[in-house]
């Protein structure tokens, strides 16, 4: 079985200047919420005070046969140690059944950007760019108004519901890449390397 997710998170720390891991390592980053799904099951989300969802932990007790799949993993995978694991009990989910949808597309010469390599495989789900800019909005701190001090977000229900909608057609997108059949997956060689390119990159 193959596991697809996706997360969204704010931070004041630039992901561009500091790069995914000092950005998820940095204690003020959050997770606003986290897309999942099982192979082709309808998408669901978890948002921080929810419990852990049953399939993190049946993966981690007994991993064997399981891909978990993201588009982009090295970010992914370092919220995913430093906040999901470290801060919400999420169980540590092994290097070696990660994969990455992102790098399946490079590997095929297709585009990374997800909205771009969607169109390119003419796939069923889009990129929702609607819900593009309002994660923009919410992934930095909003500018204090006149005698706030502190950190400050642009975050209501409204706008976390409509960021999971987001989420979750990004996870869609991700799994539609995973699986599709134009896409060539690696060799066992390939992906060995890639293994040892990761863990070297985690530490």
């Amino acid at each position: 079985p193959t596991l697809y997710f996706d997360t969204e998170t704010g931070s004041p720390r630039s992901l561009h200047e500091h790069g995914a891991w000092a950005y998820a390592a940095c204690s003020q980053t959050r997770v606003w919420c986290a897309c999942f799904a099982v192979d082709d099951r309808e998408v669901q989300s978890w948002t921080p005070g929810d419990p852990v969802p049953d399939v993190f932990t049946a993966i981690a007790d007994n991993p064997t046969g399981w891909e978990v799949v993201a588009h982009g993993i090295e970010f992914d995978r370092a919220i995913y140690e430093h906040i999901l694991v470290a801060r919400h009990g999420f169980p540590p989910l092994p290097l070696d059944i990660q994969h990455c949808s992102m790098s399946l597309a490079l590997a095929n010469a297709y585009p990374a950007e997800l909205a771009r390599l969607c169109s390119a495989l003419e796939i069923e789900y889009q990129k929702d760019r609607e819900g593009a800019l309002l994660m923009r909005q919410m992934a930095r701190p909003r500018k204090n108004r006149k005698g706030e001090k502190g950190i400050h977000w642009l975050f209501d229900a409204e706008k976390l519901a409509r960021l999971i909608t987001y989420c979750a057609q990004d996870t869609r997108c991700c799994r539609a890449i995973w699986t599709h059949p134009r896409l060539v997956h690696l060799t066992p060689s390939e992906r060995q390397l890639q293994i040892v390119d990761a863990d070297d990159n985690r530490r």
